[in-house]
């Protein structure tokens, strides 16, 4: 197989990589053309496998991302991930974030931003997320006409709330909307690495957007018993033209 890297950018990229906990395997795709897909791929899965990682998947999460023909790093667009999502078979499950900021608006009106996550709720059933206080995202908090919902970190709770356990279930103003505080997730919970605030990335969000939700990171938990070169395979020809 022809390489696009070299064995010393792919190290670089590893350690890189290893940094960012969501990861316990990648599976890479390489761009041929900024609209067309290569027929090969780069899987690091024995690099990139922690068991430390506190993800009910383990070492089945893979996060799933392209190199363009010059090496750069790219995220999948909607459409693809909703390709994958939809018609590859080796994965039990199929996620997306995006990491936002976010203002919140308080009872006496001083407005604040935080850096912020939107995630598919489904994923937390694979995360082994575990509120100190409330619940987690469920599935249904992405379904159209779902309550608006918010989780948030607990040193954020504790310094501007005071731990107050009345928090959860009342609302605060997210970006201009009401949303309740249904969970209070550990500072342990890194899903991504950083940030305070979560909130479901809602299904009719990613089919209607026609690309209007950028940054978007697409994560996948492999089904039982298949290897990530076959993955690798039936990702590039799910989103080949």
């Amino acid at each position: 197989m022809r390489r696009l890297i070299s064995w010393g950018e792919v190290r670089l990229g590893l350690r890189l990589i290893v940094k960012q906990p969501i990861l316990s395997a990648t599976i890479v795709l390489a761009l041929a053309t900024g609209i067309c897909f290569a027929t090969m791929g780069y899987t690091f899965r024995e690099d990139l496998i922690n068991g430390t990682l506190p993800y009910a998947a383990g070492d089945r999460f893979a996060r799933i991302f392209a190199l363009t023909k010059e090496g750069a790093r790219i995220d999948l667009d909607i459409e693809r991930y909703q390709a994958i999502r939809e018609r590859a078979t080796s994965f039990e499950y199929v996620g997306a974030l995006a990491v936002r900021p976010f203002t919140v608006t308080h009872s006496n009106g001083e407005v604040e931003s935080f850096s912020g996550t939107q995630l598919t709720p489904g994923s937390m059933r694979w995360l082994d997320a575990v509120p100190v206080a409330g619940r987690a995202f469920v599935a249904e908090d992405g379904a159209p006409g779902a309550e608006p919902v918010v989780l948030m970190r607990e040193s954020l709770w504790r310094r501007r709330y005071s731990a107050d356990p009345s928090l959860v279930g009342s609302a605060i103003t997210v970006s201009g909307e009401p949303r309740t505080v249904v969970g209070i997730m550990p500072d342990s919970f890194l899903f991504p690495s950083s940030g305070e605030l979560w909130m479901p990335l809602e299904e009719a969000t990613l089919r209607n957007s026609r690309g209007t939700v950028t940054g978007l990171r697409t994560f996948g938990v492999l089904r039982p018993g298949v290897a990530f070169e076959t993955a690798d395979a039936e990702v590039l020809q799910v989103v080949s033209p």
